[in-house]
């Protein structure tokens, strides 16, 4: 058997024995180096910096240490204000009341913080609908009734807001106030404030209410000669009022006497009319003036075409008839003193340039002239008359000599489009014509057009350059000195009426300034420049002399100067305008004539189309 007790086998063992002790201090060594190291923390985090939660309500917050491997992780939460909001240990924040308060997390390891800013808000209760009583009401024109609107549920904020569907038959205030205002049928809406898809609907049925609410006249002022009478026309307040009995009284049945409403002049002089009626006792009055022979004579031609004499249809119309052709109607018309010159269209289409109403030289040849005539002036028997042709875009000038000789002109120039043109004519024959224009090259310009007395062309004139609307105005003096207004804006964006003479800055001052331009008129009597400035924003027209304001017209709706020849001065100083009154579109618009600031005659059909003063 083999043995292991041999010297050699001694002394291996020996050495082995004698390593021992060095092995397990290597392996210590070893197992020291092999110890985790520790990562210190650099900063930490929150999800949310900005958090707003209803009262009672909770939130959770998440916390991030860094950097991920950080050997410490450990946070803890906190509140400013406990009272206002708490916060666990791990981060879940309860709304404890109303108010605003910073929740924090700090780390255990360095003491790193962050923050989120915390706003609790009342706990509202969530709308579920809203009710409005009574869901229906029925109401005549003129009265009222309150709805009750309520919330649900009743816990929930009550605020309400109100809205018509239809304020033309009934309005709603704030307090649910509900007025009928005209017959017909329209929604009142409750809309809750909190939650605005939240509403609730009354129907609201409007009925007419027959019951008078007020009398007025057609006219306030009118003149008749000794002799002549007129009907005063009475306007009810509702139209279909029940009860339409009314009296009638004369302050002077000396000077004029009145039944039923028919006028009649007795004497020179002046009586009040006054109507009374029978309801309510409202009354309407009028001041007639009765002179003894024929005054002033005011012509306007309506939308009927019809040749209206001093605010009635003129007996003249069908006096004549020449060449076997009997009167139709009329279209325009002009004056110088005491003529009068009209446009006639008489049977089978023929048209007439008629003085004081006899037609005197046949404009057939010029054919569809009735179809736009803009403008219209005459002097010393020479006759301007501007028209677009029908089917045409560009207007023409036709000149009626005294001697009947007449010939026709395009007006062109540099114009590739121009409106609002204007004509008149100087003592000498000349014509001259302003206008708006565009031209070529999509520029504006007020443009002016004269025809001698001799010529067969036209000259042009740009005076300035403007924007689309300069609304234009012509008027010549006497002595033949040429009278332009139009609108210019200012760097405040308001619009000015400038006026030139004979093409030069003028004297004359026009002070009031405007919103929106709109048509302005010019007329030169007795040595005087009267400008007259419409004011449609706030319903007035101002008529200057010279450089004082002379009258103000407060016409109190939406209204506009006729854009031809739309004022008169009479030799008393009497200012004339002629106007148009917008009404709703179903009725169309009213043709009014004005003395000073009184209407003096309201036309019976929807426009005015021409006037004129004949003294």
């Amino acid at each position: 058997m083999r043995t292991f007790n041999t010297p050699s086998t001694r002394a291996l063992l020996l050495r082995v024995l004698a390593l021992i002790p060095i092995l397990v201090l290597v392996a210590v060594s070893c197992n020291k180096n092999q110890q985790p190291q520790t990562v210190a923390v650099t900063g930490v985090s929150l999800d949310k910096q900005e958090l707003t939660l209803p009262k009672g309500q909770t939130a959770q917050l998440t916390a991030t240490v860094l950097p991920q491997n950080a050997t410490n992780k450990a946070f803890t939460f906190s509140s400013d204000n406990p009272e206002i909001a708490r916060v666990d240990s791990q981060g879940l924040v309860t709304a404890a009341g109303e108010g605003n308060t910073t929740i924090r997390v700090k780390t255990g390891d360095g003491g790193f913080t962050a923050s989120c800013a915390l706003t609790v808000v009342p706990n509202e209760i969530v709308v579920q609908g809203v009710t409005v009583e009574p869901a229906t009401l029925e109401l005549k024109e003129g009265e009222s009734a309150t709805l009750k609107a309520s919330v649900l549920p009743a816990e929930a904020g009550q605020g309400v807001e109100w809205a018509s569907q239809n304020p033309e038959i009934a309005t709603v205030n704030a307090e649910g106030l509900v007025r009928a205002v005209k017959e017909g049928s329209t929604r009142i809406y409750a809309r809750s404030v909190a939650s605005k898809d939240k509403q609730a609907v009354c129907e609201v049925t409007v009925a007419q209410n027959a019951a008078l609410k007020g009398i007025s006249f057609d006219v306030s002022y009118f003149e008749l000669e000794e002799g002549q009478s007129r009907t005063l026309n009475v306007i009810f307040d509702p139209d279909y009022a029940a009860n339409k009995k009314v009296s009638w009284a004369t302050s002077n049945a000396a000077v004029a006497t009145v039944e039923d409403g028919l006028v009649k002049a007795v004497k020179e002089g002046e009586a009040t009319i006054t109507a009374t009626s029978e309801e309510g006792g409202f009354q309407a009055s009028c001041q007639v003036k009765v002179v003894k022979t024929a005054g002033l004579r005011i012509y306007s031609v309506y939308s009927s075409w019809l040749i209206y004499l001093n605010g009635a249809p003129d007996p003249a119309s069908g006096t004549y008839e020449i060449d076997g052709h009997t009167y139709v109607q009329g279209y325009a018309v002009c004056s110088q003193g005491n003529t009068l010159y009209s446009v006639e269209i008489y049977s089978q289409n023929h048209t007439y340039l008629c003085i004081n109403r006899e037609p005197k030289w046949e404009l057939t040849d010029y054919t569809g002239i009735y179809f736009g005539v803009q403008s219209f002036a005459a002097n010393n028997g020479t006759v301007a008359l501007v028209f677009t042709p029908s089917g045409e875009s560009m207007p023409k000038l036709l000149r009626v000599r005294p001697d009947g000789s007449m010939d026709v002109t395009a007006i062109i120039g540099s114009a590739s489009w121009i409106v609002f043109p204007q004509v008149g004519v100087a003592p000498d024959g000349s014509i001259y014509v302003v206008a708006d224009i565009e031209d070529s090259f999509g520029d504006y310009h007020l443009a002016q057009y004269v025809l001698g007395p001799a010529s067969t062309t036209l000259s042009e004139t740009l005076f300035t350059d403007g924007y689309t609307e300069v609304f234009p105005s012509i008027d010549i003096s006497e002595e033949g000195d040429v009278y332009c207004a139009y609108y210019s804006r200012d760097i405040d964006g308001l619009y000015g009426v400038q006026v030139l003479k004979n093409g030069e800055p003028s004297a004359v001052f026009v002070p009031q300034k405007v919103e929106v331009p709109d048509h302005n008129a010019i007329q030169v009597r007795d040595g005087h420049v009267y400008t007259a400035v419409l004011d449609r924003i706030n319903q007035k027209i101002y008529v200057n002399k010279d450089k004082a304001l002379y009258l103000t017209v407060d016409f109190g709706s939406d209204c506009g100067l006729v854009d031809a020849a739309s004022m008169a001065i009479s030799s008393d100083g009497d200012v004339y305008l002629s106007m148009i009154r917008y009404e709703d579109p179903n009725l169309g618009n009213v043709g009014l004539v004005y003395k000073n600031d009184q209407i003096l005659y309201i036309g019976s059909d929807s426009g005015l189309r021409s006037f004129c003063v004949v003294e």
